[in-house]
């Protein structure tokens, strides 16, 4: 339950030491530890994040590439998802969303 606490931090700090820390954190977990940490960043829908941040210019050039690096990890992952593994993965994260496979 701690990465989808981290992802709702993210979202309403707008804060960049707050999401410097959050962000290397993900990144970190993706490296070190994908099977685990990809289906919870995805179930939380940490993609949206990062793509709304990867918008923002940030004067810490570290946060912008580790951003980049994140939002690219989770749409290579989601693209090869089925649509039953993504209602899988929101189910284990505890963030059900009516998105299309829960209709």
């Amino acid at each position: 339950m701690f990465i989808p606490l981290t992802v709702a931090i993210c979202r309403s700090s707008g804060k960049e030491k707050v999401l410097r820390v959050y962000v290397g954190l993900w990144k970190n977990l993706l490296i070190h530890s994908k099977t685990k940490a990809m289906p919870l960043l995805i179930g939380c829908k940490a993609v949206d994040f990062c793509i709304n941040a990867s918008k923002k210019r940030f004067t810490d050039p570290d946060l912008s590439e580790d951003i980049a690096f994140i939002c690219e990890e989770l749409q290579n992952a989601i693209v090869k998802l089925s649509s039953f593994d993504e209602y899988v993965t929101e189910v284990k994260s505890g963030q059900l969303d009516w998105s299309p496979p829960h209709k």
